[in-house]
């Protein structure tokens, strides 16, 4: 009965998160760091106290380990393109809060799904603002350090809310998971 409370209150907190800070990108550009901080304590608290500590191969989904790892990879990979200057802070805690709640292995997934939801909304947008060619020679410079700093000077320079590409890409990989009956980390 506990358990069945604690896997309800875990994909509560997990789908909660996500809408969430899906709404606050759309309506203010911003994920805040507190929902994104409670997300990550949370994550790692139901973690632990449904898992244990677990392991991130056993085909545990929950534990302490799979979720240090989830949070670490997501957090590392996003920081990244965040140095670049791909994106902005609260989708690099929010990626983390994502893999503390769903550990390493839905993380991973999470990771692939958003990154396309996130380049198909990208892609719609400069088509929406018919900047595509110039949206597209930017992304072929960006990876030079000059052409950085010039684009992040522009001030006609388009963004997405990307927090609505990791609620997609989150629940692309929940229906994904769901299709082939493998079990979900928060349920």
């Amino acid at each position: 009965m506990l358990a069945d409370a604690l896997a309800v209150a875990h994909g509560a907190v997990f789908f909660g998160l996500l809408f969430a800070a899906a709404f606050l990108d759309l309506r203010k550009k911003i994920i805040p760091n507190a929902l994104v901080g409670a997300g990550l304590l949370l994550g790692f608290w139901l973690a632990y106290v449904r898992g244990e500590l677990g392991s991130v191969w056993d085909g545990n989904p929950v534990g302490l380990v799979s979720a240090l790892a989830g949070a670490v990879f997501l957090f590392v990979i996003f920081y990244f393109f965040y140095r670049l200057g791909g994106m902005g802070g609260g989708d690099v805690k929010l990626m983390a809060a994502v893999g503390a709640l769903t550990g390493l292995r839905f993380g991973a997934w999470v990771l692939f799904n958003t990154s396309v939801v996130g380049m198909a909304l990208a892609i719609g947008t400069l088509l929406w603002h018919g900047r595509l060619r110039e949206g597209l020679r930017s992304s072929m410079r960006f990876f030079s350090k000059k052409n950085r700093q010039e684009d992040a000077a522009d001030k006609k320079q388009l963004t997405i809310p990307y927090g609505v590409a990791v609620l997609l890409g989150a629940l692309w990989t929940v229906w994904m998971y769901m299709g082939r009956g493998m079990p979900l980390p928060f349920l």
